[in-house]
């Protein structure tokens, strides 16, 4: 009886040390204080691009590649995981700036990228997500962004036809903008956007969209170009394709 005893105490001990400095909020892991904010060990993962926008505009996460475990270790790849490892990776503030919880609604956001306003928004490839454990597969793409308009929650979402495109100096890139709203029967409206003005790598320019939506940009030197709606003076949830010049 004594061994026994003894080695369900060594068991419990190790249970113990295996939690570490990770609780769980709501079935998904968040940082504790003075904790390290990484990812649960997972032998498997998939490359999910993820993109953070801010509420003043700017982007937290600029569409970047993100190795992508099944952090809750539920069996799946969901948003929160991808949101998850993004934070773990990415994020350079105080802890992980990442949480959630089960409220009425279901698993939801409570931070995102440190801010607790619970204004929060996000997408699955262009998509409204409906939860937060909607699951995620290879080379998706996960746009988490807080409200600009925190007050009437009009922030209208907005999409390239192309996240990402590979091309040669010189060589012409057609993309094709479109906004998402809701009508008076709270349906989703998807329409394009003419006479937007359209940013690269953070600066305004000339390029303005056309009626249909669309706008054509070229470059004469290699590089990484990201090319964005302007924002400002409007709510949106600015789109972006990330060009490849080579």
């Amino acid at each position: 009886m004594k061994k026994i005893l003894a080695l369900l105490l060594v068991a419990v001990m190790l249970m113990v040390s295996a939690c570490g400095n990770v609780e769980t909020t709501g079935g998904q892991p968040t940082a504790t204080p003075g904790a390290t904010a990484t990812p649960a060990p997972s032998a498997d993962s998939i490359s999910v691009t993820v993109r953070v926008n801010g509420a003043d505009g700017s982007f937290a996460i600029a569409n970047v590649e993100i190795d992508v475990t099944d952090v809750d270790q539920d069996g799946k790849y969901t948003i929160a995981d991808a949101l998850y490892c993004a934070h773990a990776s990415q994020y350079k503030g105080d802890g992980l700036g990442f949480a959630t919880a089960d409220t009425e609604y279901g698993l939801s956001l409570t931070m995102l990228w440190g801010d607790t306003s619970g204004a929060f928004g996000y997408y699955l490839n262009n998509v409204s997500s409906m939860s937060l454990s909607d699951e995620v597969k290879e080379g998706d793409l996960v746009v988490a962004y807080i409200y600009r308009d925190q007050v009437m929650w009009s922030d209208s979402y907005t999409s390239f036809d192309v996240n990402y495109s590979s091309v040669a100096v010189g060589e012409a890139v057609t993309l094709t903008l479109k906004g998402q709203c809701y009508d008076a029967n709270f349906n989703v409206v998807t329409a394009p956007i003419s006479g937007a003005v359209i940013t690269v790598n953070g600066q305004t320019t000339e390029y303005v969209t056309g009626e249909d939506g669309t706008v054509t940009v070229s470059f004469d030197a290699a590089g990484t170009y990201s090319v964005a709606l302007e924002t400002e003076g409007n709510y949106y949830v600015a789109a972006l394709c990330i060009i490849e010049v080579k």
